[in-house]
């Protein structure tokens, strides 16, 4: 029995147009698609080694033509995908027990850093952007008034695009960063493609220290695909320890191979193409007064307010054989790549159409968090909170305790409440408000003796 490869041939056999990562969307690129045992091979003397920092083989030849087109001081294959390209950034910039400054529309990766490697987190807020009721880009400002505050900080990371598409100006905060002598670095999973539109530049031709991009979410490349960036190739050797730390040992040349094949099309036919897609979505995108995030947003993600996300990303699949990235209780995002075909695309815009002729959106939601809010209050470090004893309890019980994982409403998997911090009414209320009920689990620190000692 083969259930898992059977649920995937399934799948790929629907009818369906495919607005979801990878951005290969299940067309092959190149021979690689047709000959994947054959390639894939080990650390042989002509076929490099990854982790070794002075081999010129195919693999160092494959990532200086990625910092080549990324603008970049130098590059990194990764296999564990921008999760490890997050961790490797912190272990890199930061020692344990380091003060970091963090944007709070933050992957789960980062938590998980902080948990292991100690790090103790300010957390920088974004403005929510209504009605779609997601965070906006990170203000200069904000990251400015936090490296005042805390000059001992080691590192700030900042996350663009987010999942929803908002960009933040890593220019301006990079320039901040350096005023106050602090490395920035930039989760730009998914911003692997942006460097293929016209007028955008890869995030350390922006500033950035480093950033890791996902090839394998926008790109033609291999699921977990991914690449680290520094600006600096000093930097090199101390990046490539973390990844090392934090990859496996075996790293899969079929994910390298398809990088290297990923950057070549995207240099080519794939630019042309792109260019062709995010056309198209401007069209949608322009409409004065239209339900789509407008503004500093990735040109190839739509981002459209339906008023009941999860419901309608459901209708479209179901109705329409349409299928996006995610959707949230307000929002449905269709990642779109340089492999979208024009038919794919003619039929995105007719179950749009039909969306709005038979579920026409409710009237605008109320912002679900009010401005006037505290950050949570953290009582334990995200390391202290992670290994502690921990229960589950129902969420109707959970006031007043320390969460020992993430409270995090997927997707977007942004944290209402972290690792550590106390999880109040406020928190509560709106998880109602969200969907959750009384009965929900919420792990919580069940460690009394930790919670009476002294809080950060």
């Amino acid at each position: 029995m083969t259930p898992l490869y059977d649920a995937l041939a399934a799948r790929a056999a629907r009818d369906q147009a495919r607005f979801h990562m990878p951005g290969h969307k299940g067309y092959p690129i190149g021979a690689l698609w047709g000959e994947i045992t054959a390639i894939d091979f080990t650390e042989l003397s002509d076929t490099g080694d990854l982790y070794r920092g002075g081999d010129d083989g195919p693999i160092r030849a494959a990532e200086r033509l990625y910092a080549e087109a990324y603008g970049a001081g130098d590059c990194l294959f990764l296999t564990g995908g921008s999760t490890q390209g997050v961790l490797a950034m912190l272990a890199a910039f930061a020692h344990p027990g380091d003060t970091v400054l963090v944007d709070r529309n933050a992957h789960a990766s980062v938590h998980h850093a902080l948990a292991l490697l100690d790090l103790h987190p300010v957390w920088l807020f974004s403005q929510v952007v209504e009605p779609f009721g997601v965070s906006g880009g990170l203000p200069a400002r904000t990251l400015e008034m936090a490296l005042v505050a805390h000059p001992e900080a080691a590192c700030a990371l900042v996350t663009s695009p987010t999942y929803h598409g908002v960009q933040s100006d890593l220019v301006t905060l990079s320039a901040a960063a350096r005023r106050h002598g602090v490395p920035l670095l930039a989760d730009a999973a998914h911003g692997a493609h942006l460097p293929y539109v016209d007028g955008q530049v890869g995030p350390t031709a922006q500033g950035a220290a480093a950033a890791c991009l996902s090839a394998h979410k926008t790109l033609p490349a291999l699921g977990q695909a991914a690449f680290l960036l520094a600006a600096d190739p000093r930097d090199t050797g101390r990046l490539r320890d973390g990844a090392r730390l934090f990859g496996t040992a075996s790293p899969s040349y079929v994910l390298m191979a398809s990088l290297d094949l990923a950057r070549d099309y995207m240099m080519h036919q794939g630019r042309t193409r792109l260019a062709e897609v995010v056309q198209w979505a401007d069209r949608w995108r322009d409409q004065p007064g239209g339900p789509f995030l407008a503004g500093a947003v990735d040109p190839a993600r739509l981002c459209l307010f339906t008023g009941r996300g999860v419901g309608d990303a459901a209708w479209l699949e179901q109705a329409c054989g349409v299928v996006c990235e995610m959707a949230d209780a307000r929002n449905v995002v269709f990642l779109l790549s340089a492999l979208d075909s024009a038919q794919d695309l003619e039929r995105l815009s007719a179950a749009l159409h039909a969306l709005w002729r038979d579920r026409p959106p409710p009237a605008v939601s109320p912002a679900l968090r009010p401005p006037d809010w505290p950050p949570p209050f953290a009582a334990l470090s995200p390391r202290q909170a992670f290994f502690a004893r921990h229960v589950v309890c129902p969420l109707a019980a959970a006031a007043g305790r320390a969460a020992a994982r993430a409270i995090a409403p997927y997707p977007p998997g942004v944290p209402l409440v972290a690792p550590g911090e106390l999880i109040d009414k406020n928190h509560t209320e709106l998880l109602y408000q969200m969907g959750y009920d009384g009965n929900t689990p919420v792990c919580v620190v069940d460690e009394p003796d930790l919670m009476k000692g002294p809080r950060l």
